[in-house]
């Protein structure tokens, strides 16, 4: 074919794509804790052009074949790439044309080659990078909202959670509130602005019917109401994970009202210090439901960790997360199937499995987002509790990890600080892990006492 042919059929190619972008919306963004990037290539280190909040329509035009990532135009006309996991279509996915990078460049549409002209923040500001920017009354996706900034309005920052995940702002027309930093462009070192004593909301949904139903199934096979079980990778059995809790080593300074949940959980057996047969190092979805899995010797001969730790321990509640080895070895497929079968073992042995997003994974961003999407959907199939810590650590510093980009990262205080709810300490992984595992099983003892 000519080099005039090859650039007329190029010409064309995009034409077609331009008008897909331009027509009414067929998909949209599913509610999560965090919002969605939308990026300026299918890879998950690509410039972020885009943030888009749950709820937001954008049209699809374009996937890869392997239908892990959709091109995507949002309402304001910015063109982007965005992983398919969190996003909904509301077409069948055969009409949505495969493309791809290389024959549908994000550089056809100067809103992506240009994104912005946001003026720099300066110092102790920050600018609005979002088309519109929910200004809450309180630091969760749950305060009212008070009013929308739009893109590029100047902030001046009076102060911020603990996390860094919102800031407490104050508009040039006098309007103040809280908008979620994500969103925003940060001039100053945060470090420089006040923690204000305003408590993470808890990361938790999807407390519905049936999570009732699961509890009075086990309540009647004999499962302890005050017992709940661990299930989980190495994450999950580091010593700064649960067992400080467990052994009266915490802070708990602004959540003082978690108290209750630890006299709860440690009155008839201690759940955040006991050995559970269902959590080990490098441990994965496939490991808990091998029966050959008896690392610990706690098992019946082809008894897997998962019933094994169910049998002994008659827990209510399961708090569950696994996926940051998987995403090593296993496809997204086989994953969706293993968590899908340990959702369905615990609510028929009357265990409410409550499903955590795993956090991000230093040279596996892509997996994990597709695998936070897998957890995302069974929770909201199953109708089970979700627990977000994925949301809770993308605004820490370096994603609450640690050196390795795996493991979250430890206060500076180790073991002794890993419950220390407190000021600045809530900038860690394990801390965060642990305060939000509490807030989750806080919620779940309150509303099944309703």
């Amino acid at each position: 074919m000519s080099p005039i042919k090859l650039v007329f059929v190029w010409v064309l190619c995009l034409f077609s794509l331009t008008l897909h972008a331009q027509s009414t919306p067929n998909a949209v963004v599913k509610n999560m804790f965090t919002t969605l990037n939308v990026r300026a290539q299918p890879n998950p280190t690509a410039a972020i052009l885009a943030q888009l909040s749950g709820g937001t329509p954008i049209t699809v035009f374009g996937r890869l074949a392997g239908d892990g990532w959709y091109q995507l135009q949002t309402e304001s006309g910015v063109q982007g790439w965005a992983a398919s996991g969190y996003i909904t279509l509301n077409v069948p996915l055969d009409t949505i044309p495969v493309v791809s990078a290389e024959s549908a460049p994000v550089a056809a549409t100067p809103q992506a080659q240009a994104p912005a002209e946001i003026p720099a923040p300066t110092q102790g500001d920050a600018v609005v990078i979002t088309a519109l920017l929910n200004l809450r009354a309180s630091p969760s996706t749950a305060g009212a909202v008070i009013d929308q900034i739009a893109n590029g309005t100047a902030l001046t920052i009076t102060g911020r959670t603990a996390n860094n995940q919102w800031l407490q702002i104050t508009t040039s027309n006098g309007q103040s509130g809280w908008v979620w930093a994500a969103l925003t462009r940060v001039g100053v070192d945060l470090g420089s602005i006040p923690v204000i004593d305003a408590p993470i909301a808890a990361p938790i949904s999807n407390l519905g019917a049936n999570v009732r139903l699961i509890f009075a199934r086990g309540q009647r096979a004999g499962n302890r109401s005050t017992v709940f079980s661990k299930v989980g990778d190495s994450i999950t059995v580091d010593p700064s994970m649960y067992d400080p809790i467990g052994r009266g080593i915490f802070n708990l300074g602004a959540y003082g009202a978690l108290q209750d949940t630890i006299r709860y959980f440690t009155q008839t057996e201690n759940s955040f210090t006991r050995l559970s047969a269902a959590a080990g190092g490098g441990w994965t979805t496939a490991t808990v439901l091998d029966p050959n899995a008896n690392y610990y010797g706690m098992c019946q001969a082809n008894e897997m960790p998962l019933l094994c730790e169910y049998r002994l321990n008659r827990p209510a509640i399961a708090l569950i997360m696994l996926g940051s080895n998987d995403v090593r070895s296993l496809d997204v497929a086989t994953y969706q199937a293993n968590l899908q079968r340990i959702v369905t073992l615990s609510s028929e042995n009357g265990v409410i499995p409550v499903i955590s997003t795993i956090p991000v994974y230093i040279g596996y961003e892509g997996q994990v987002e597709q695998f936070n999407a897998v957890i995302r959907e069974t929770a909201q199939r199953n109708a089970i509790p979700l627990w977000d810590y994925h949301g809770s650590t993308v605004g820490l510093p370096y994603f609450g990890l640690s050196d390795d980009g795996l493991h979250p990262s430890q206060s500076p205080r180790g073991y002794e600080g890993a419950a220390d709810f407190t000021g600045d300490n809530l900038r860690y992984g394990y801390v965060v892990r642990n305060l939000t595992a509490l807030q989750a099983l806080d919620v779940l003892r309150q509303s099944l006492a309703r």
